[in-house]
């Protein structure tokens, strides 16, 4: 499981305290960690999850529940002019019409200038440009 967010403006080490001590909506945790666990085939209780995901909840308690689960989970930065080259599948949030929301997506493909991107919610996978990509990731 690899989890990236994208942000250019802060030194490394700042960015990664960040990366770790952001929030994250339980909602949104129990989908990027449920997610994972099917596309690598891991087995898991979702209640069990669900009991995991209370909030307040940060990047960091989901990195902890994924090491639990089996996965792998590595928050860093990640350049937007990177997405073409980053192996797939990983987690980014995304700028949300309402300032204070956050929205993650998970980037199943990259195929030259453009991504497969899955949300939460949404009924199929989405083909997205990896530049209007780039233009929406969000940093922590």
């Amino acid at each position: 499981m690899r989890l990236r967010l994208a942000r250019a403006s802060q030194s490394a080490g700042d960015t990664e305290k960040a990366l770790l001590a952001a929030a994250i909506e339980p909602a949104e945790a129990l989908w990027l960690l449920a997610t994972f666990c099917s596309l690598h085939r891991k087995v898991f209780d979702a209640d069990l999850l669900a009991a995991e995901c209370l909030p307040p909840l940060t990047t960091e308690d989901v990195a902890r529940i994924a090491a639990r689960l089996g996965l792998e989970a590595r928050w860093r930065s990640l350049d937007g002019s990177k997405l073409s080259t980053a192996q797939t599948p990983f987690a980014v949030r995304l700028r949300s019409a309402t300032p204070a929301a956050t929205e993650w997506a998970i980037i199943l493909q990259v195929d030259g200038e453009r991504a497969l991107l899955a949300k939460r919610g949404a009924a199929a996978s989405a083909v997205v440009p990896l530049e209007e990509l780039a233009d929406s990731a969000d940093g922590v």
